[in-house]
């Protein structure tokens, strides 16, 4: 940082709303600073001019532009202090007028910068006032001049070395003012730089929350649809699957009353309704099952050794399996290990084998394949048999609705496969079915790649 820069810098520390002030906040500073330094030199110049009156105005001067300064540093209205610099440089010019003996060639130029920094400084209405001044004052001066009485030791005495430092003084003047407008300009094109870049940062970040805000709420909307379809199976729960046990045992409890009282007819009343009795427990066991699940908050992240969890399916289905013939081979060697929640993963496997086993094609034994993959950002489990297989042309939409049912000569509540899909949704994966009537088929769980702890 230059050292004009500092000073202007020090004396503009506590200027309020640096965007609204900062450029004619600083380049009223650096008027003050060049007409200060414009006063020390023509004060110098005296001694040799012998412009005693001169002397001590600059004097003057530069204790005025110093307080100016320092009052523009205390917080004063920057408005004020323009005025009281253009008011100090107006008296200057108009008393170096009056000295040299009127409207001379040394001095006129001084009088039409007055206007011009009125207008740099306070705007188009002001410069316009200070012109009408300065007019003012030439017509004064012109129509006065030659009947005023200044004392002799006032006048400036007749010196070509006076004149050529006025000048020389107003050329360094425009050319330092030039220099600053260059400064000045160059660096409102840099903070003009530095907005856009922001702007466009801003933009960019603000384009990038709108793209999250749309995804979030497609995926909230996903889940509200998801969620809306939920509550009307368990309105059909309550409309169907509840009432129409709930009648059966009303109409069975009908029956009871209008018996003969004949033992064989109130046994078979009995075990009717033991029988509807344990149809609706089963409905109520697993819409208990359900909300508990939704309601459900633990969601405690662990390390599966899936070669492990594998093994304690089988040992929990180990009867299954064995009544069944089937054989289970596994591949766990692309990813041995799964972050996930482990009771939502052993009720995957348990869910998926389990299918694999009650739904065996009647001429072969179950032959089931489960491995583990890595695809992109994602893990996958994949759980593959040679079973009955199914249409999903026909029942694709309707797998994983609740109590859906596709084999009906097999015993089945139709509660697996949703479990798997809300255990999996629940952690933020998805699953896709591949599946041939007669062949097999093939569940692959999708599952976020946390890694590992």
């Amino acid at each position: 940082m230059s050292l004009r820069s500092k000073i202007i810098d020090y004396f503009l520390g506590r200027y309020p709303s640096p965007v609204e002030y900062a450029f004619r906040a600083r380049l009223l500073v650096n008027f003050i600073l060049v007409t200060m330094l414009f006063a020390l030199l023509f004060f110098l110049d005296t001694f040799i001019t012998k412009f005693i009156v001169a002397r001590y105005m600059m004097l003057g001067a530069l204790i005025c532009f110093s307080g100016q300064l320092f009052a523009l540093r205390s917080g004063a209205s920057r408005w004020w202090i323009a005025q009281m610099f253009i008011g100090t440089c107006w008296s200057i010019v108009m008393i170096l007028v009056f000295c040299s003996g009127g409207l001379k060639s040394a001095t006129l130029p001084w009088i039409t910068l007055v206007p011009v920094m009125a207008l740099l400084l306070l705007g188009r209405k002001v410069g316009m006032a200070w012109g009408f001044i300065g007019v003012a004052s030439l017509l004064y001066v012109s129509w006065s001049g030659s009947s005023m009485s200044i004392p002799e030791e006032w006048l400036a005495p007749d010196s070509d070395h006076r004149i050529v430092s006025l000048h020389m003084g107003l050329l360094a003047i425009g050319l330092s003012l030039t220099y600053i407008f260059h400064s000045q300009g160059a660096g409102l094109l840099d903070t003009i730089k530095e907005q856009k870049a922001i702007i466009e940062q801003h933009n960019s970040q603000i384009e990038a929350r709108n793209e999250n805000l749309e995804a979030e709420v497609e995926k909230r909307t996903r889940e509200l649809v998801d969620h809306n379809r939920q509550l009307e199976q368990f309105a059909f729960i309550a409309s169907h699957n509840l009432r129409a046990p709930v009648a059966t045992l009303l109409g069975l409890g009908h029956l009871l009353e209008v018996s003969t009282g004949k033992k064989e007819e109130v046994d078979q009343i009995c075990r009717n309704m033991i029988t509807t009795s344990r149809e609706l427990d089963r409905v109520v066991r697993d819409l208990s099952t359900i909300l508990e699940l939704r309601s459900s908050t633990q969601s405690i992240l662990s390390d599966i050794n899936l070669e492990e969890e594998v093994r304690l399916v089988c040992v929990n289905m180990e009867r299954e399996l064995k009544e069944a013939g089937a054989g289970l081979v596994t591949d766990f060697s692309e990813v041995p290990v799964l972050r996930a929640v482990r009771p939502l993963v052993d009720s995957i496997l348990m869910n998926l084998i389990g299918n694999a086993v009650k739904y065996r094609h009647p001429d072969r034994a179950p032959q089931i394949t489960v491995r583990s993959f890595r695809r992109g950002g994602e893990v996958g489990i994949s759980v593959s048999d040679n079973g009955m297989g199914m249409d999903l042309a026909g029942y694709g939409d309707k797998l994983f609705t609740l109590y859906g049912r596709f084999h009906s000569h097999v015993d089945g509540k139709g509660l697996g496969l949703y479990l798997v899909k809300t255990h999996v949704t629940a952690m933020g994966g998805r699953v896709e079915v591949e599946s041939e009537p007669g062949v097999g088929s093939t569940f692959h769980v999708f599952l976020r790649d946390l890694g590992q702890i």
